[in-house]
């Protein structure tokens, strides 16, 4: 979250000069609208990054994109806005042995982000947990009652009574430290519009800017940092030229290219584990862990038709009195649970000490699930089955929040234009695998049961429409199989980065992006992240 550190950099340094070397284009309008994620898979502004295949996903490969476009992913994510439980990040702290990234150290940062809007319709908003929310901030963060345009969405009663047939209690929010339960969800939005970082924290007039600029190499002479090298593009499609530069930092360099991309660059520079580098030439400048340890919360989302009329994305009028479909993500609740104890005790006979305490702590999550009013995917693979003409249709998505499969993130070759090879070992983990089937069952017969909506799941064939083995499960899995694109710890903080996400061993180089999480958090990133930039830009500010 480069733009969010910069810009609070810049205006603590005023006399500092800071060059922001940005890969994407400056800005595109589609990403403005609340529902301007529509465009991004496939498009210029982001990666279309693709993983390895992957066995528990039937030999699919799955996207592993981000945004292609100053603000990152910020610009092109889903608008979801969850911190993630309190535990999860004394956990961080006690993994990095720096309390500034507890519950109670990152929380400033959390609210400093935000221009908090309780929910309109659950009174327990206003009643507890202010002191936990930002006034100011530069990101809006609302809810579907709060979002300054009508969201009244047909579906809103009964998606509540399926969260309570999955078991899940109403709790008045999941930002505030305990995330087990439902709520109305909190997205970065606001009429209409979208919050992202580009549009929050403008620069500086002691920042510039270069966009559409892509770093290659980062030299290191002694133990120091001191230069970037890269290519600069200018010109539009028909007149593209290319410009080599070299950049020297006086003071430091920090990377935030995003958890599949920082250790690629960390890698062409010479900073990576010795048999890969030495593998592809690269002269090995410091022997480090980089590329290992990734993880993403891999998602199978099942699709259904309804009953309502009206009640979803495209088959009605997009604005009415009551409901303006293009406001925002069409959808009301988020809902976080734990696994089932017979499960977490299976899992607990081989896992580590260490394990232990990261899976099995009171409050962590293990599974989210959450419900669109429409037929949305994560993926991009096409629907084997297209929505019904004219019906209404209800998305499931389950998603596994706290894996224990780690993958990698390797170079392809040497040539720093060939994308990274990236492997996130979906389900590797047994638990990870039967904690997401388990999902599946579960909310499969919420909604098969749920009364008076005939929800029928018109993805799958008929025949396993009623069956809830693996091998039909797997078929949904194949069907619905994604990631929800939380690419995380590749440069992990104890490993690769220290406390100050200082790249070890090498003087003036940092790393400051969801790579340096040291575990999976149960959220969606986006709050994290800006509240990681934020805590980073005081660390670096205090040492100058």
């Amino acid at each position: 979250m480069a733009r969010t550190e910069q810009t609070r950099i810049s205006k603590t340094l005023p006399t500092a000069s800071l060059l922001v070397i940005e890969r994407g284009v400056a800005q595109d309008d589609r990403v403005l609208p609340a529902l301007g994620f529509a465009p991004g898979f496939g498009s210029n502004i982001e990666t279309n990054l693709f993983s390895t295949p992957q066995p528990a996903f039937e030999g699919l490969v799955v996207s592993q994109t981000s945004g292609l476009i100053l603000g990152g992913s910020s610009a092109v994510n889903y608008e979801t806005w969850t911190r993630g439980a309190s535990v999860d990040f004394d956990q961080w702290a006690e993994i990095a042995g720096d309390r500034r990234w507890s519950w109670k150290g990152m929380l400033p940062y959390f609210k400093a982000n935000e221009t908090f809007i309780p929910s309109a319709t659950q009174k327990s908003f206003r009643e507890e947990n202010q002191d936990v929310h930002g006034t100011d901030g530069p990101i809006v963060v609302s809810h579907p009652s709060s979002s300054g345009k009508p969201r009244d969405y047909p579906l809103r009663q009964d998606m509540a009574r399926f969260h309570e047939a999955l078991g899940a209690d109403l709790i008045s929010e999941c930002n505030a430290g305990s995330v087990i339960g439902y709520t109305e969800v909190a997205q970065s939005n606001y009429d209409g519009q979208r919050q992202f970082a580009a549009r929050g924290y403008p620069f500086g007039h002691n920042v510039t800017l270069w966009t559409e600029s892509e770093v290659h190499h980062i030299e290191i002479e002694g133990q120091r940092a001191s230069r970037a090298t890269g290519i600069r593009h200018s010109g539009d499609e028909r007149d593209r030229k290319a410009f080599e530069f070299r950049v020297s930092a006086n003071v430091e360099i920090i990377l935030s290219a995003g958890a599949l991309f920082s250790p690629k660059l960390l890698m062409l520079s010479g900073i990576g584990p010795k048999e890969e580098l030495e593998k592809f030439g690269i002269p090995v400048k410091v022997d480090l862990p980089v590329r290992k340890n990734l993880s993403d919360h891999p998602c199978v989302s099942t699709k259904w038709t309804v009953n309502k009329k009206d009640a979803s994305l495209g088959v009605g009028p997009m604005v009415t009195e009551s409901c303006d479909w293009t406001a925002g993500p069409p959808m009301d609740w988020i809902a976080f649970h734990r696994a089932k104890s017979s499960t977490l005790e299976a899992a607990s006979q081989h896992l580590t000490t260490d394990e232990k305490k990261y899976y099995l702590s009171e409050g962590k999550a293990h599974w989210e699930c959450f419900t669109m009013y429409g037929p949305f995917d994560t993926s991009e693979r096409p629907i084997k089955v297209d929505p019904p003409a004219g019906e209404s249709i209800v998305s499931v998505f389950n998603i596994l929040v706290s894996p224990l499969s780690r993958g990698s993130v390797k170079l392809k070759s040497s040539d720093p234009t060939d994308q990274p090879v990236v492997n996130p070992a979906l389900l590797t983990s047994p638990t990870d695998k039967e904690i997401l089937y388990d999902a599946v069952r579960s909310t499969t017969t919420a909604m098969k049961n749920l009364e008076g909506l005939d929800a029928v799941e018109y993805t799958i064939d008929k025949a396993l429409r009623d069956d809830l083995s693996d091998a039909a499960v797997a078929a949904r899995v194949k069907q619905g199989g994604s990631t929800v694109f939380h690419y995380s710890g590749t440069c992990a903080m104890g490993t690769v980065v220290d406390a100050e996400c200082r790249v070890r061993g090498v003087e003036g180089l940092r790393v400051v992006d969801a790579s340096v999480f040291p575990m999976p958090l149960g959220a969606h990133y986006q709050a994290a992240t800006y509240a990681l930039a934020g805590q980073m830009a005081d660390m670096i500010v205090g040492n100058y």
